[in-house]
């Protein structure tokens, strides 16, 4: 897989949990938080999580296996 298509898998992968903690904690019915999700949703806001993934998968950690908790610590699956 070349760059490109890492990065989009990637990229995909940080959308698709942004989307869902946003389903999950910014309801659409506040206009607070439909300006939230405006403001996350952005284009260009995204490298630091393909960063955080690429790392994760040099250092051999798989993303699957663990999860981020809202403090900020992992947790196994």
């Amino acid at each position: 897989m070349d760059y490109q298509e890492q990065y989009q898998n990637y990229l995909a992968q940080a959308m698709a949990a942004l989307e869902k903690a946003c389903g999950r904690f910014l309801p659409e019915e506040s206009e607070v938080c439909r300006a939230a999700r405006y403001s996350l949703m952005g284009g260009g806001k995204r490298i630091r999580a393909v960063l955080v993934l690429a790392v994760a998968v040099v250092t051999l950690l798989r993303r699957d296996s663990f999860t981020l908790g809202l403090d900020g610590s992992y947790y196994r699956n």
